[in-house]
């Protein structure tokens, strides 16, 4: 039995199954995959699909949920030094425990935790905008990793900077988010030109052609 992870060529750590396809790679790996397919999600309100790395094929399963190749583990397990291992990873890994009733009020759940983020975030960014303000920005841009973040309670956050703190203009995107406390014409370059200078172009007279007169 194969139980050499084809993504890190070591020892599988903890083996898991995709699902779909039944390709095995060490729990590490898959971790990591899953994470990478995250990232390159346009939006946060898309739904991952997570592709096996070996056949592409698609799960909307994580990898906590996805099952463990019992098989593969107890041929590893046989090794003295892999069970050492085995047993320190266990012991620091982190997996996210779900025992969710089947009558749950989502909503309320929902409502609480966006406005305990838009809370948090506010309170994150109020002394960003504070000292812009102070310093004559009409805008600032974040581009911070609590972009997703602010994208999540957009709609929240802005509401809360309209009432307290009269700011005009809140843009969310999942790459950033512009936040115009005046209205900007939202440019990093500025091009200012005299008024009295401005005036039509000069009129270039033509060139008279040359003539040559014969050396005696």
């Amino acid at each position: 039995m194969n139980v050499i992870c084809p993504i890190c060529k070591e020892k599988m750590m903890l083996p898991r199954l995709y699902p779909q396809c039944g390709h095995t790679m060490c729990e590490p790996c898959m971790i990591k995959n899953d994470m990478v397919e995250k990232e390159r999600l346009e939006s946060v309100f898309v739904t991952p699909n997570f592709s096996c790395p070996i056949c592409r094929q698609k799960t909307l399963i994580s990898w906590y949920l996805r099952p463990i190749n019992r098989l593969a583990l107890e041929e590893l397990r046989k090794d003295a030094l892999y069970e050492e291992a085995y047993n320190k990873y266990m012991d620091t890994r982190n997996v996210p425990i779900l025992d969710i009733p089947e009558k749950i009020n989502l909503a309320s759940i929902a409502i609480k935790s966006r406005q305990e983020k838009a809370e948090t975030l506010y309170k994150e960014i109020l002394p960003i905008l504070f000292d812009a303000a102070t310093s004559g920005k009409s805008f600032i841009t974040i581009t911070s990793t609590r972009v997703k973040e602010i994208q999540l309670v957009a709609d929240l956050l802005a509401k809360k900077l309209f009432t307290n703190n009269k700011i005009y203009k809140l843009v969310s995107t999942p790459r950033e988010c512009d936040i115009e406390i005046v209205p900007s014409t939202r440019t990093y370059k500025s091009e200012y030109v005299n008024p009295i200078l401005s005036g039509p172009p000069l009129r270039l007279l033509p060139l008279l052609p040359l003539t040559t007169r014969p050396i005696r």
